[in-house]
């Protein structure tokens, strides 16, 4: 559901968001099953990123945000106008009066707002995610998003100018981050303007999350396969567990590369700790 909602004309927000990206990204990923292995062979030799929906999600409240109905008998009135404008342009109010009372009504009752609800929610899986972290040398990271260690970690540059070359893309995307919380926010419908909405919808997570310091490159309306810089891409880590097959398997993808060369590392134990550690291996 596309709503019209106040645009933030300084940009504050997005702005932080930008500062505080981290300079390089990690995507940790299974390397077992064929269909596995042929994301990541497209992401080394066709510079393709598959953004998913967030409706595949492990995470059950993940863009599932509670949405806050209240708002004033003009602010309600004044927003339903604007979206009726921008769904039927060009047309006067009057050949929409009756939807415009109807919409008016839905937001006041408990039957419509879970309507309206379920609504954005639906919008919001429409837009594809992928979900990337500030660390590689997370234990648990390794265990259940790379198979206990057998699959592999995927470096990406994140700089302003690989994110710069990236957004002039066809199908583009943005930068957010998860903001992890102990209660439980809400979403204002109605007076949250456009960066503050998708904040909130997107980037917040429970507190129990916290440990996968999460980034995630967001494509508005769009699930599915997406070239990227091919400067983007910028290294291979191997996990501990990692068969060498595999590992003979990603080096190949690598040499049939075009586009400047890959850091391959390793992840390992460090000595005498329960800590992880990447180390470098080769450039290919």
């Amino acid at each position: 559901m596309s709503t019209p909602r106040r645009q933030n004309n300084d940009h504050t927000l997005m702005d932080d968001i930008y500062r505080r990206l981290p300079s390089t990204l990690y995507r940790y990923a299974r390397f077992t099953e064929p269909e596995h292995k042929g994301w990541i062979q497209d992401t080394i030799t066709g510079h393709n990123l598959y953004f998913g929906s967030p409706s595949h999600f492990n995470d059950p409240f993940d863009c599932r945000i509670p949405l806050s109905f209240k708002a004033s008998p003009l602010r309600m009135e004044q927003f339903w106008r604007n979206y009726l404008k921008q769904i039927f342009p060009g047309e006067p109010l009057r050949n929409y009066k009756k939807r415009h009372r109807e919409l008016i009504h839905q937001s006041t009752t408990p039957a419509g707002r879970a309507q309206l609800s379920e609504q954005v929610y639906e919008s919001s899986a429409k837009s594809g995610m992928v979900c990337l972290s500030e660390s590689a040398d997370s234990i648990l990271m390794w265990s259940y998003y790379a198979e206990g260690h057998r699959g592999v970690c995927l470096e990406f540059c994140t700089t302003p100018e690989c994110i710069h070359q990236a957004m002039q893309k066809r199908n583009s995307f943005f930068p957010l981050d998860v903001t992890y919380c102990h209660e439980l926010p809400v979403a204002d419908f109605y007076s949250s303007d456009t960066p503050t909405f998708i904040k909130t919808l997107f980037g917040v997570k429970s507190y129990a999350w916290r440990h996968e310091k999460e980034w995630r490159l967001v494509s508005p309306y769009y699930v599915g396969k997406m070239e990227i810089p091919k400067m983007m891409l910028s290294g291979i880590i191997y996990g501990i567990k990692t068969e060498e097959e595999d590992k003979t398997l990603i080096r190949q993808w690598c040499q049939q590369r075009s586009g400047g060369s890959l850091a391959l590392k390793v992840i390992r134990q460090k000595v005498g700790s329960f800590d992880l550690e990447v180390v470098d291996v080769d450039h290919v």
